[in-house]
């Protein structure tokens, strides 16, 4: 295994292909079977959560079936370091795949909107009732 990829990961989902025709039904049958709820649904893409997991239904123009695993902070700024180029989704997170020895895709993902609000929260627990700005709308963002 290269080094760079040798961290603490997290479980974060499974993808598996359907079809757009078969988006709607597939969602219903994944929402009972994991007595779930919808996170994100359209004709091309939706997530289920349930019973301790998350399901991604993908359509294979856009994704090869995988399992993702959620990266840290350090992980991600290291990766991007070494020159990873990270695809941003329409959810905030931003991913990369790997394929293992087996040449199953391994999805390598960074919830960029979960760390944020993690950021915020703790330096809301620091300044209390005082405005956290919303960097994100900001003219100094910081440039890929």
């Amino acid at each position: 295994m290269k080094k760079e990829f040798k961290s603490k990961v997290k479980f974060d989902h499974v993808a598996l292909h359907t079809t757009k025709e078969k988006m709607k039904e597939s969602v219903a049958w994944y929402t009972q079977f994991l007595d779930g709820k919808v996170l994100h649904q359209d004709d091309s893409w939706s997530l289920i959560e349930g019973s301790g997991v998350k399901v991604a239904l993908i359509i294979p123009e856009q994704h090869p079936p995988h399992v993702g695993f959620e990266i840290t902070v350090e992980k991600y700024r290291s990766l991007k370091k070494k020159g990873r180029k990270f695809k941003l989704h329409r959810d905030g997170s931003e991913s990369i795949y790997i394929v293992d020895p087996n040449g199953n895709n391994l999805e390598m993902v960074f919830w960029r909107n979960s760390y944020v609000q993690k950021a915020k929260s703790k330096i809301k627990k620091i300044l209390g009732d005082y405005p956290i700005p919303d960097w994100s709308k900001s003219r100094f963002r910081q440039r890929k």
